[in-house]
């Protein structure tokens, strides 16, 4: 679980590459503690790289309610201000 403030750029452009990259051994999933919309630029940047994340949704961490992961991530300060414990990892 990878969490970020919005779940618009950074956390599209690590959930899809992972699940595309390491399916069989892992099942990635990202959400934000404020979603907003997938932002353009991930999209053409992912893009260049061959990956479609142009029809991925954003999140909200509430998505995960009572859901366990093995390891969960929070990537900016933002998120972990507004979401200092995650009960699900």
């Amino acid at each position: 679980m990878f969490i970020f403030a919005h779940n618009s750029a950074r956390s599209q452009m690590v959930e899809r590459p992972v699940n595309g990259l390491y399916s069989r051994a892992l099942d990635a999933k990202s959400a934000g503690t404020r979603p907003g919309r997938v932002h353009p630029l991930a999209v053409r940047e992912t893009a260049e790289l061959g990956i479609d994340i142009s029809n991925q949704g954003f999140k909200s961490l509430d998505v995960f309610e009572g859901r366990l992961f093995d390891h969960v991530v929070m990537v900016c300060s933002n998120a972990a201000e507004a979401c200092p414990f995650f009960l699900g990892g």
